[in-house]
């Protein structure tokens, strides 16, 4: 049977998964979208797969929540049907396509393919087949491990289940890139591991860089904002580094909030941004057009990032409420009749309303005990400045003694620097996106509207709060203010960079040289756990043949529970995974941050596995439920007493593990 974690089955995969694609985002976002973007060939490819991808994750959920899965093949398949009945618009459109291509300017072509390598790097390694088993790297082998157990467990169950308990549903979390992932997987059958870690991130990386570009130039931009741009998305970072010659080190000791290299550590996070920027692209459109179909499909893009990552759609939402504000008080300006102004935007206020629904019938089901934010005041700039990260010993020393002496002048000012400092080292040279530009001036006020307040906003709410569960997470708020900045910071750095007296180049490599550190730092990172296996976990191929075992002839429906001296399963549901069976407990620590109910069941399982002798031990098995235990043979995962076959049959054994099921 071929491997889903062999590079064979990567490389015979990897072309249906672009039909897929094909098929799945771009036909249904084409025929939409057609008739609105006739003059650039590029735009709409674009447009049409931002605009694919959300309705299949938009299907998944109506027709999953319908308990009418299979209505999915109907609808890809009707447009297949439909691309055939107009094979001779999709032949023009292609040979347009390709014409524009080719006259794109040759230096993006470089950019994109050095952004789509730094960003595949530290991903493409995870979930792999080497000599010793299939290893994951780094926070793939806890993120990326519960990513592949929730994809997993959507393709056989909606509402979404919680793979490490089994019977629970996935509540406090945004899955919808899990689900979209796993509606590829369910419809094309293709190995999980290949379409999370390396054929998504692929397609994803390659789209934000075009999207970028495109953005960019539509807004006013010329080329060179355009490259700026997509340089920006695949290569900046913090920039920790500014401040080492402060210990005479060049050193990244700061948490990675954002850069260009880790963006698929995070797979919510990168589908939003690039779902974000194609719906900039069609809101873009709307303005200028006015049509008022494109307006609803870029607020269906908008509301479906709550799904997606809970931070876009946040910001969406807020620019959404910015926008109608705008317009209306424009509206009153001029006629000085609240009612006018209403009426005249009352397909706005319709949309408007519709976002809303959207927005709660996707957030509210799995996220009604999320929890929320309390003000906290500039945690993240003290963890910056802090000795676990660039140690800014001179500011602490001065900071002590001002509140020492009670001098509150003088810690305002210290603080308004630590803003500054953090702001600088989280974003980089992202920071001039701080900047006014000419460009930048001239946009429809109702972009504006949408972007700066949040910017803004996002800022605020990442200095001066935290979250109920999960603390720190608050760094979401500057991740997703970095997109609307590069924007920014792109326009200034046209007007800062083309300069005709030679500055300009100058200044050009200086900002270069600014801004790749961090993602390369991060890639030379990655490359070293690969040469070196350091940081990461293996699936031993002693423990991969019993799991294939369970994944083989484990009876539908049926639990598995691994020694809770598997660490490893105790932070992330491997085992649920490899064996495609729900877990007792599994994933503990992912489970606890999105404040999921397992309390008792962390206590059941040690009940369990604390039981007296081996007759003690099948019962309690049996009362939870569970079917099969997966037994590592190592120094940690011991009994007191050895299961007797009495009680147990010893479904498979060799090297390394041991797959029990107690008898009935």
């Amino acid at each position: 049977m071929l491997s889903m974690f062999s590079f064979l089955s990567l490389i015979l995969f990897l072309p249906v998964f672009f039909i897929a694609g094909f098929m799945s985002f771009f036909l249904p976002g084409f025929f939409l979208l057609k008739k609105f973007f006739e003059k650039s060939f590029l735009q709409l490819f674009l447009v049409a797969m931002t605009l694919g991808i959300v309705l299949l994750g938009f299907q998944g959920y109506v027709f999953g929540y319908l308990h009418v899965r299979f209505l999915t093949y109907a609808y890809v398949l009707f447009f297949i049907v439909l691309s055939f009945l107009q094979k001779d618009q999709l032949k023009l459109f292609f040979t347009g396509l390709w014409e524009e291509i080719v006259q794109l300017d040759k230096k993006l072509f470089l950019i994109i393919f050095l952004g789509v390598i730094v960003q595949l790097i530290p991903v493409a390694g995870s979930g792999m087949i080497y000599p010793e088993g299939v290893r994951f790297f780094s926070i793939n082998a806890t993120d990326g491990i519960m990513h592949l157990a929730y994809i997993q467990s959507i393709t056989h169950h909606f509402p979404p289940m919680e793979p490490g308990a089994s019977g629970d549903l996935i509540t406090n979390y945004h899955y919808w890139s899990d689900l979209v992932i796993s509606e590829v997987a369910r419809i094309w059958l293709i190995p999980i591991p290949h379409v999370y870690f390396r054929y998504f991130p692929l397609l994803i990386s390659l789209l934000t860089g075009l999207l970028t570009y495109v953005f960019i130039t539509k807004l006013g931009g010329g080329k060179i904002a355009g490259l700026w741009g997509a340089f920006f998305m695949y290569f900046s970072g913090d920039a920790p580094f500014v401040f080492s010659f402060l210990h005479k080190s060049l050193g990244f000791a700061t948490p990675a909030i954002d850069n260009g290299a880790l963006q698929f550590i995070n797979m919510p996070h990168a589908m939003s941004r690039m779902l974000f920027i194609g719906g900039l692209l069609i809101f873009f459109a709307w303005l200028q057009t006015q049509k008022k179909r494109l307006l609803f499909y870029a607020v269906l893009i908008f509301a479906s990032l709550i799904g997606f990552k809970i931070y876009f759609g946040l910001f969406t939402a807020q620019g959404i409420c910015f926008v109608f504000m705008g317009r209306i008080a424009t509206g009153f300006a001029k006629t000085k009749n609240i009612v006018s102004s209403l009426v005249q935007e009352k397909f706005l206020i319709l949309i408007l309303g519709l976002f809303i629904v959207i927005q709660a019938c996707i957030f509210l089901p799995p996220n009604k005990g999320a929890g929320g934010l309390y003000y906290s005041a500039l945690d993240w700039p003290r963890l910056l400045l802090g000795a676990g990260g660039v140690n800014l010993t001179q500011w602490w020393t001065l900071y002590r003694m001002a509140l020492a002496h009670n001098q509150q002048a003088f810690v305002f000012m210290l603080n308004t620097i630590a803003v500054v400092f953090s702001l600088l080292i989280i974003y980089g040279t992202r920071i001039m996106g701080f900047l006014p530009s000419k460009i930048g001036k001239e946009m429809p006020y109702e972009l504006k509207l949408f972007l700066i307040p949040g910017v803004t906003i996002f800022n605020l709410l990442g200095l001066f709060s935290l979250q109920v569960s999960g603390g720190l997470n608050v760094f979401n708020f500057f991740a997703v203010s970095t997109v609307p900045l590069i924007f920014f910071a792109a326009l200034s750095m046209e007007e800062i960079t083309t300069r005709k007296n030679g500055l300009g180049i100058i200044l050009a490599i200086v900002f270069i040289f600014l801004t790749v550190p961090r993602s390369l730092y991060e890639d030379g990172m990655s490359i070293y756990r690969y040469m070196t296996r350091f940081d990461s976990y293996v699936v031993t191929n002693d423990e991969l043949a019993a799991l294939t075992f369970v994944r083989v002839h484990g009876a539908k429906g049926t639990l598995i529970q691994s020694h809770p001296m598997n660490h490893w399963d105790m932070r992330a549901p491997y085992v649920a995974f490899f064996t495609d069976h729900d877990t007792y407990l599994s994933g503990v620590g992912i489970q606890e941050t999105h404040n999921q109910p397992i309390k008792n069941r962390e206590k059941q399982l040690q009940i369990i596995f604390t039981a007296p002798n081996s007759y003690d031990f099948r019962s309690k098995l049996i009362q939870h439920g569970i079917n099969y235990v997966y037994w590592r043979k190592n120094n940690e995962e011991v009994f007191p007493y050895r299961p007797t076959e009495g009680h147990f049959t010893y479904l498979f054994e060799n090297n390394g593990a041991i797959i029990l099921s107690p008898k009935k």
